[in-house]
């Protein structure tokens, strides 16, 4: 079986301003033909929004 390689972008949250060193939480989207990690502290509005968006039926 032949796994694809994904490019992978990793990125700080503009509204924490948490990164790979310090998140403590991400966020993955996943496309066709890429994979975006956002980092995130656990309080950050844009994680607890994420977490309730990807709870939801799409």
């Amino acid at each position: 079986m032949v796994i694809p390689i994904v490019p992978t972008t990793l990125r700080p949250c503009r509204a924490c301003g948490a990164d790979e060193e310090r998140g403590q939480a991400r966020t993955v989207v996943i496309g066709e033909d890429r994979l975006l990690v956002t980092w995130h502290l656990s309080h950050c509005p844009h994680y607890l929004a994420d977490f309730v968006l990807a709870d939801r039926d799409s």
